[in-house]
């Protein structure tokens, strides 16, 4: 072929192809590729992204056409262009890169677009030409289109601007809006390029058109890091959409087996030209992939996976008959380029039928395919570590999603890839359980015998229901039939079920985000369901009443305190887009429930979707609300401590305390606890902060008391109420107990206590607060002012015990008077009474006191177990 016809040949292959994307594209986004030429060529205030008159503009070998005048007056009537020529063009070329081909036109549309400008121009005028590339970008992505754009200057292009694939890339997908042709056109195939363009020079073939060296395409051999970039980003934009993408990743496997002997697609594309083809779908890059995988010593399974994949990004359904197709060009094409397939009329229905499938065929699409991702994969990390590449952290990420999708934990509801969810959702599902304990089913059949294979089974109802949302079977214009033996679930309930995941967020399928998948799961949404298949058990439920009481905690309901809650099913939504269930039946389903979601939770994020529903028609509102408001306060209780923290509650009037520490969560029933002071002041083995449930302290007393918890203070707090005085007492390990003084001031307590822990050493700082309750009754606390070190004015009594126990022995020292025994001796107490008795100087009869308290054992001894031991020995002294 002389060079005139191949200029010929390439220059209309060119203007056929922008001509095709023009027809592919929305029409929204049409005046893109019909202005852009225009809006560089020349600066008119008119159209879009007019910057200002002095910015350069005109475009070597450049007239626009009538096409592109038309759309610039659709923008504005008064558009007028003059033609003329200028005695120097500012800009060379301009040139956009369709890395998708002309197959489709994708949702996303993304170009590259490279500008070359002339060599003389000056920093300022280069500046300007980036401000409108910027600018042009900007209004390119009001019409949907994203475009990455390039500012290049001419005499730049022959110090190696551009990577060989880059090159490939170009010369492959480069459409040429306006300017110089590459010269890389007129270089025959097979030929080494730098002495193929010497003999142009020699025969001075280049004056005959405005060309422009990009450079020619050397080995692949330096291809290898580059070959894996993009494995990586084809694999992580394919695997959750089936066959869809599967082509490109089947032939970046073919490059990674043929490696560094790698043919360049656009060496197919010229080969192509120059023997005569006029066709731009049979050079398009999808087509050339496909070639070269035939050409191959691919698998015949592999292949067919190609080509459906081929078959399916065409949009061309050719089962079904059209009269006047849209795009006649491109279906007539592709009849004529799968017949020689021999394609069975069933497959075409199948692909054809995808935009409408329902879940089986979508599930097969699945199982056929993630094998091949997977194979992939492993390609590709061999291929790295082979040629000694490196691998980014997105394909851990991969990784990651590849076992996602093959997850089949039992606790997790089994979906297909967003982009396999079921297209059709089905008219009819039938739910059946044929035994009293056996498995839910679920069909969109009937199902005549329990031997007959259903689409899903599983013992949770909430699960079977869940499973068909979160795969697109079920939704509102679904027909349910249920049919279950124990005759306990009626369709009502089912279809209320329904109606309450519906709203939720698991009907609206999520992508998962790439960048939670480096972190650990985390929760997302919680969904919470009482009583779905179990009822609390009640004499009077079963006689059809309900019971009215005062006492209206659904935890705690009516004198009884009988729990309303008989079990809790969740279900949790993780950042990794997963969802997960749990069940919990039982007294303490509402503590399980919380131990299982405090597990998810993360102490940086508490942000959540809540929604809790129960279906009876008496308790629910109540129930719901309670749970919901148990959640809340457990959840913000941890997140203020997450290191460590405990939450007291009530069910069915006992008490129980959830607790948490780093890589543990549990909770314990408190026996022998009969009332919220006895639970407060049991033993604590570590410094934790304690919540209340707000049920268990209406007046608010102890949550008032308890919001002065820490490690690094004793508190004591005094109340005096007509001759009592009340001390509350929280210690350094968040414990608060209560003790009562008759007959005593408050001035003297609190300097006797400061007195009396004051010599204690290694203890926390001291503080005393005065506890008032205010009219409206609520609690406020004030601090009292720091004791006076004056002599107390009573004879001092020293103890010392071996250890914390009652029956520990026991040294008292009185003055200079010793005794020894047993601490729960009341003999030897009476004796030192009567000695202290008869040395005291005032008539006054006042309790005795003990000034200072030591054990013996070396271990550290908690506060409260010296003001415990304290008022239980001077109970001792002041027995009369």
């Amino acid at each position: 072929m002389e060079q005139d016809e191949v200029l010929t040949h390439f220059q209309s292959l060119n203007r056929t192809r922008i001509e095709r994307l023009r027809e592919l594209a929305p029409k929204r986004q049409r005046s893109f590729f019909e202005l852009l030429a225009l809006l560089f060529h020349t600066n008119n205030h008119i159209l879009p992204e007019f910057i200002r008159q002095d910015i350069p503009a005109g475009i070597m070998d450049f007239q626009p056409s009538n096409t592109q005048i038309d759309a610039a007056k659709e923008l504005n009537p008064s558009f007028q262009f003059k033609r003329h020529a200028l005695r120097h063009y500012p800009i060379t070329g301009l040139y956009l890169i369709n890395s998708n081909g002309l197959l489709n036109y994708p949702k996303q549309a993304r170009f590259d677009l490279w500008l070359v400008h002339a060599t003389d121009l000056s920093s300022d005028q280069k500046q300007a030409l980036q401000y409108k590339l910027v600018a042009v970008s900007e209004w390119a992505a009001t019409l949907g289109i994203t475009v990455t754009s390039s500012l290049l200057a001419e005499d730049s292009l022959n110090q190696k601007s551009f990577s060989d694939d880059e090159l490939d890339h170009f010369y492959l997908n480069g459409l040429i809006l306006a300017g110089a042709v590459p010269l890389w056109w007129l270089i025959p195939p097979d030929s080494d390029y730098q002495t193929a363009v010497q003999t142009l020079l020699k025969q001075r073939m280049l004056n005959k058109a405005s060309v422009i060296d990009f450079g020619g395409l050397a080995s692949t051999i330096s291809m290898a890091q580059s070959l894996v970039d993009d494995g990586v980003e084809l694999l992580d934009g394919s695997i959750d959409h089936g066959l869809m993408y599967l082509l490109p990743l089947l032939h970046l496997q073919y490059q990674l087996q043929q490696y560094p002997n790698l043919p360049w697609l656009s060496d197919d594309l010229k080969q192509a030209i120059y023997q005569g083809e006029t066709d731009p779908l049979q050079v398009d890059c999808k087509v050339l992939q496909l070639k070269q995988l035939e050409r191959s010593n691919i698998s015949l399974e592999l292949l067919n996976f190609a080509r459906q994949s081929f078959y399916i990004q065409a949009k061309e359904r050719l089962s079904q008959k059209v009269s006047n197709p849209k795009l006649s060009w491109r279906r007539d094409f592709i009849a004529d380029f799968t017949s020689p397939w021999s394609w069975k009329d069933a497959i075409f229905e199948q692909l054809d039928m995808q935009k409408n499938a329902h879940y089986q065929q979508c599930l097969a699409e699945h199982q056929q395919t993630n094998p091949v991702f997977q194979e992939i994969n492993n390609s590709l990390a061999t291929f790295t570590k082979r040629q000694q590449t490196t691998l980014d952290k997105q394909h851990q990420l991969i990784d990651q999603k590849l076992k996602l999708a093959v997850d089949d934990n039992p606790n997790t509801i089994q979906c297909l890839p967003v982009g396999l969810l079921a297209k059709r959702h089905e008219e009819h599902l039938y739910l059946y359980r044929f035994e009293a304990d056996g498995d839910w089913k679920i069909s969109n059949i009937t199902l005549t015998s329990p031997t007959k294979l259903p689409l899903h089974q599983n013992t949770s109802l909430l699960h079977i229901l869940a499973w068909a949302i979160c795969n697109q079977m079920l939704t509102n214009t679904t027909r349910i039939k249920v049919a279950d033996s124990c005759n306990f679930i009626a369709i009502s309930k089912v279809m209320s079920i329904v109606k309450q995941l519906l709203r939720s967020p698991l009907a609206v399928p999520g992508k998962v985000n790439t960048k939670s998948l480096h972190d650990s799961p985390e929760l997302s949404h919680v969904l919470l369901f009482a009583n779905l298949e179990q009822q609390p058990t009640s004499k009077l439920s079963q006689k059809g009443l309900r019971l009215s009481s005062l006492q209206n905690d659904p935890l705690n309901y009516a004198n009884r305190g009988e729990s309303l809650v008989a079990s809790i099913d969740g279900l949790i939504c993780s950042s990794w887009g997963e969802w997960h269930i749990f069940s919990h039946t039982g007294v303490e389903a509402p503590l399980e429930m919380l131990t299982t979601l405090i597990h998810w939770w993360n102490p940086q994020h508490k942000d959540s979707y809540l929604h809790c529903w129960c279906p009876s028609d008496s308790y629910g509102k109540a129930i719901s609300y309670r749970l919901e408001k148990l959640y809340t306060e457990v959840s913000e209780h941890y997140h203020e401590n997450p290191l460590t923290g405990d939450y007291l509650l009530k069910i069915a009037d006992k008490f129980y305390q959830l607790q948490w520490q780093p890589g543990s969560c549990d909770f314990n029933y408190l026996a022998n606890t009969s009332n919220l002071t006895t639970a407060l002041a049991r033993i604590k083995p570590r410094f934790s902060v304690c919540k209340l449930d707000q049920n268990l302290d209406p007046t608010g007393l102890f949550s008032t008391l308890l919001t002065h918890q820490s490690d690094s203070q004793i508190i004591f707090f005094l109340h005096v109420q007509n001759q009592t005085i009340s001390i509350y007492l929280l210690d350094e390990l968040g414990g608060l107990f209560q003790q009562t003084y008759t007959d005593l001031t408050e001035s003297t307590l609190v300097n006797h206590f400061h007195h009396f822990l004051g010599a204690l050493t290694n203890r926390p700082r001291l503080r005393f607060f005065r506890l008032e309750q205010t009219r409206n009754n609520k609690w406020k606390t004030a601090v009292l002012p720091r004791p006076s070190q004056r002599n107390l004015g009573y004879l001092p009594v020293a103890i010392t015990m071996d250890s914390p126990k009652d029956s520990a022995n026991c040294t008292i020292e009185c003055g200079p008077k010793h005794f020894s025994g047993s601490a729960n001796d009341p003999a030897l107490f009476s004796q030192v009474s009567e000695l202290m008795l008869s040395l005291r100087q005032s008539k006054n009869d006042y309790p005795l006191y003990i000034t200072q308290l030591n054990f013996s054992q070396t271990t550290v001894i908690a506060t409260r177990d010296y003001i415990i031991q304290k008022q239980r020995l001077e109970n001792l002294l002041n027995i009369k």
